[in-house]
């Protein structure tokens, strides 16, 4: 019995000691699959720069899509624009329900009917568009009275279309005040036939609290402008991109796609090549399909960093916007942009430019071993070498360039 189970135990060892050992072959196969880091030594050399060349998407304008917010089923009933128009103030290119949609340049959306005696900025935005139009001769004051009242209805009869109905209620209040006043100058008029009496005087505060009434009653039976009527343009040129056709119910859909504004480029740029492209500086766009397309474009502004993104469509860096006093590309054209800055040589600490890394605290190179992280400020790339400044990386030092 004792033979047996030491014969178990020997068994039982052996194979441990077995398993645990592997052979020439599986050691060599274990060791060619392992990543060996490839390193590099910081060296003193001169770099030329090279141009920092990023490619960007050309926009010729800011797109705005125009909706309709309906009780009911809200159908175009006549439509005067096509894509490509320039659309002005006062005009109107579209019909909603058998009513005008009307363009007056402002800064904002009115966002509640416009009625005789309201007072506000509103207000004040369409007395400055109907004065720019020579509608309007009275003062910039933000109370809608009778003036402005009178420059609605011009504008509607510029733009061929019925001027708008007074509030609901208006008129009936009107005809009230006209027959109450009658019957207060008829009052008098009897209170006159019957002689001098002591309170003649109250009939004639009775005419004139009726007069003022009906003054009251006239101005808010004035016409309005309905919100729901108005498209706001802003400043400058405004293109009609999209419009809806005849007969489109247009409740839950898009009625009309403008654009407007100056003409742009937008291109993600690394950090070095965003030294290149910072505010005011000059560049040139050249179309990808076509280098003999080009034009000269300025920097107006540069995003806060930002990383890859998550399908790998965008690299890490800087969004460069470039404005663009002439365009000859295509909406969503992809470009290619070119800083102006010319190249120039310099010498220093250099690294090859595959070890360099980027995030959202800049550039920065991992010292071979540890894989600390050290910050560098990249002078000049050029020849797959890029010239480095850091007070914590020395000539002699190595670092890591993959693995």
């Amino acid at each position: 019995m004792l033979w047996v189970v030491a014969s178990v135990l020997l068994a039982g060892g052996a194979y441990a000691v077995g398993a645990g050992v592997r052979s020439p072959f599986e050691e060599a196969a274990a060791n060619s699959q392992a990543s060996v880091p490839v390193t590099a030594t910081v060296s003193e050399r001169t770099v030329t720069s090279e141009e920092s060349v990023v490619t960007g998407t050309a926009a010729t304008g800011t797109t705005r899509e125009v909706t309709r917010a309906a009780e009911a089923r809200t159908i175009v009933t006549a439509v005067s624009a096509t894509p490509g128009d320039t659309l002005q103030a006062g005009a109107s290119p579209v019909e909603i329900n058998s009513r005008p949609l009307i363009a007056l340049t402002l800064p904002f959306d009115l966002f509640r009917d416009l009625t005789p005696g309201l007072e506000g900025s509103d207000v004040s935005a369409v007395q400055a568009s109907l004065q720019e139009l020579g509608m309007y001769d009275g003062a910039i004051d933000g109370v809608f009275g009778a003036k402005t009242s009178a420059a609605v209805r011009s504008l509607y009869a510029g733009a061929g279309a019925r001027a708008p109905e007074p509030p609901p209620g208006a008129l009936e209040a009107l005809d009230a005040a006209t027959a109450a006043l009658a019957e207060a100058q008829a009052a008098r008029t009897d209170q006159a036939d019957e002689g001098p009496v002591d309170d003649s005087t109250s009939s004639d505060r009775a005419v004139a609290g009726a007069r003022v009434a009906l003054a009251r009653a006239q101005a808010a039976a004035d016409t309005p402008l309905p919100f729901s009527e108005v498209l706001s343009l802003p400043t400058g040129a405004t293109t009609v991109v999209d419009v809806a056709g005849l007969g489109t119910d247009v409740s839950e859909q898009t009625l009309l796609t403008i654009r407007s504004g100056s003409a742009t480029v937008t291109a993600r740029a690394s950090v070095s090549a965003a030294d290149q492209l910072e505010a005011g500086d000059p560049a040139t766009i050249t179309d990808a399909a076509d280098t003999q397309v080009a034009v000269t474009a300025t920097v107006t502004s540069a995003s806060e960093f930002k990383p890859a993104s998550t399908d790998g469509g965008s690299p890490p860096g800087y969004d460069v916007t470039l404005a663009l006093t002439e365009s000859p590309f295509a909406d969503g054209a992809l470009v290619v942009v070119t800083p102006a800055e010319a190249a120039a040589s310099t010498t220093g600490p250099a690294v090859p430019a595959t070890a360099l890394r980027q995030d959202e605290q800049g550039e920065y190179v991992e010292r071979a071993g540890g894989r600390e992280r050290v910050a560098v400020k990249v002078l000049a790339t050029g020849g797959g070498w890029a010239v480095v400044e850091s007070s914590a990386l020395d000539i002699g030092d190595v670092v890591l360039v993959s693995g």
